[in-house]
């Protein structure tokens, strides 16, 4: 069932048959315990990556790297296909939901040699344009940019259209990253037509958050609320609790540039609400940023470094963030700290740093108007 349910899920029907996983996902959970307890590694293998986007998408990024990690100490006995997969599925959790990313480039340098000596060129393309994103979550920017650029022209060379939209679309946030803003509206928009040729909802929606992002950095506020309220429509349409989340914040973020504060708290809100149901510590992270966002706005400096300090501890600053919510951020924070100086800063960014989460998300949804 989740075999045939892969290629379903790019396409139209995603939402149905992401319905269809997570109503049987009691029984996978069974099968993944009968196949370890048998000592079936392959198939945990196969099973565990074949629902990895279930796992992200509706919050147990957690549990599939459980079943993952499994899999992957009985390496030994998976078949290089199995093995080539659970490595990218594996590396594509990490790169979603929590701050332990800096294991990704390895698993998919290995994955993506897996397929190289397989000659299998689709997942190739998939494993190329994921490291280029792992890479660049460590830090090395030219070298994320140029590993994106190589997986769309491998991609340009097949004729799987879902391989080319996703590798247009990282891309595409990679350029976003360089401030080559044309380019990158560009490689969005191609990907956006791509994924709207084959009806798939997950990919149309995170072009449109890149095409949001586009329109915030060059100011039009009203054409980026517009595609990210289009992007959290289908996120919503499709249970993609992952996106929604993360849309919420984006939304937030644009009420922030228009000084709209009262709604943007509204929106952190709404997006933390998610976080019991995801395991996604950036998420959290976002959320409470947004909330520092909207009280260093509001004049209130120490609950706003406090509550980066929080989000900082959950690995937020680690989540390479687009342009938009630097620009705001570098303003912000040269705000709190001309208003605090810098010793009274690093107190204040301590006191949120040893927050634990739970204290730290009560402390966000306080009464802003209250004492810090």
């Amino acid at each position: 069932l989740a075999e045939q349910a892969e290629p379903e899920l790019l396409g139209p029907r995603q939402g149905m048959w992401y319905q269809r996983l997570e109503a049987d996902l009691d029984n996978f959970r069974a099968a993944l315990a009968w196949f370890l307890a048998h000592e079936q590694a392959e198939a945990t293998a196969r099973l565990a990556a074949t629902l990895m986007p279930l796992w992200w998408s509706r919050g147990h990024g957690s549990e599939g790297l459980r079943w993952l990690d499994a899999a992957l100490e009985r390496r030994g006995s998976l078949a290089p296909p199995a093995l080539a997969k659970a490595l990218l599925a594996k590396a594509g959790l990490l790169l979603e939901i929590g701050d332990h990313h800096g294991q990704a480039p390895m698993l998919l340098e290995e994955s993506l040699a897996l397929f190289q000596q397989l000659k299998d060129t689709t997942w190739t393309v998939r494993a190329v344009s994921r490291l280029g994103w792992a890479i660049r979550r460590a830090g090395e920017l030219d070298r994320g940019l140029a590993l994106h650029e190589q997986a769309v022209a491998l991609a340009r060379e097949q004729t799987d259209t879902w391989s080319l939209a996703l590798a247009l679309n990282n891309l595409g946030y990679s350029l976003l990253q360089e401030g080559d803003y044309v380019r990158a509206r560009a490689m969005l928009e191609e990907s956006r037509v791509l994924c709207e040729a084959t009806g798939e909802p997950e990919g149309i929606a995170a072009a449109l958050q890149g095409l949001a992002e586009v329109a915030l950095v060059e100011g039009d506020h009203a054409q980026a609320s517009s595609l990210l309220e289009q992007a959290l429509a289908l996120a919503r349409r499709i249970g993609h609790l992952s996106f929604t989340g993360r849309f919420l914040v984006d939304l937030g973020i644009i009420m922030l540039h228009q000084s709209d504060q009262r709604r943007a708290a509204t929106l952190f809100q709404d997006a933390l609400g998610f976080t019991p149901q995801l395991e996604d510590e950036l998420l959290t992270g976002e959320c409470l940023w947004g909330f520092g966002a909207v009280a260093a706005s509001r004049g209130q400096p120490v609950r706003a470094v406090r509550l980066w300090g929080a989000a900082a501890a959950l690995g937020y600053p680690m989540h390479v963030r687009l342009s938009g919510t630097r620009l705001l951020e570098e303003r912000l924070l040269a705000l709190t700290k001309k208003a605090l100086g810098r010793d009274a800063f690093q107190v204040e960014w301590t006191i949120g740093q040893a927050m634990r989460r739970q204290d730290a998300i009560t402390y966000a949804l306080a009464n802003n108007h209250g004492a810090p």
